[in-house]
């Protein structure tokens, strides 16, 4: 479970860093930007793409890339490379799979979920566990009975309409390994 939830954390701080970007400071462009008039997606500040390279790089390589950084980005991201590099392969693909996830939502959406995921960060781990049950509950359901569980008085009287937000926002960026 603690896994889990430092793979949450971590997508957000990887995805954030790799954007220029800290926690504390998301982007405020981003929320009002409009999306092109193509009507595709663009990616933020090509997050996607230097992440996946650094995630690619051998420890020389990424120590080369990282060092055209500033200090504390540089440090930032380091840390969490390390920490994702201590991960298990399973686990590794799951945060790689999240970010995608992440990654492939409309600009809009993928603030709003950015959003949550740091909200979520902040929460005691008891809290941060109760919510992860009810992701994982859903995970276990077909399309039509989370459809019925979500719309059910029993969800809406035990959880608060953020916490119903924060549970589907956790949800659409879920690995699909955890929907079987």
């Amino acid at each position: 479970m603690t896994k889990r939830l430092l793979a949450t954390g971590m997508l957000c701080g990887l995805w954030l860093q790799a954007a220029g970007q800290t926690a504390d400071k998301p982007a405020r462009k981003a929320a009002s930007a409009k999306p092109p008039a193509s009507g595709r997606n663009p990616r933020p500040a090509n997050a996607p793409q230097t992440l996946d390279k650094l995630y690619r790089l051998s420890p020389g390589e990424r120590q080369r890339a990282l060092a055209k950084l500033p200090p504390q980005r540089k440090q930032n991201i380091e840390k969490r490379l390390q920490d994702f590099d201590k991960m298990p392969a399973a686990q590794q693909d799951r945060v790689r799979e999240r970010l995608e996830k992440l990654n492939a939502l409309p600009q809009e959406r993928r603030v709003e979920v950015r959003r949550s995921i740091q909200e979520f960060s902040k929460f005691p781990q008891e809290r941060k566990m109760a919510l992860n049950r009810e992701v994982r509950k859903l995970a276990a359901m077909d399309a039509v009975d989370r459809e019925q569980y979500l719309a059910s008085s029993g969800f809406r009287d035990k959880h608060s309409e953020g916490d119903r937000r924060l549970i589907g926002d956790l949800f659409e960026v879920a690995p699909s390994v955890a929907r079987q």
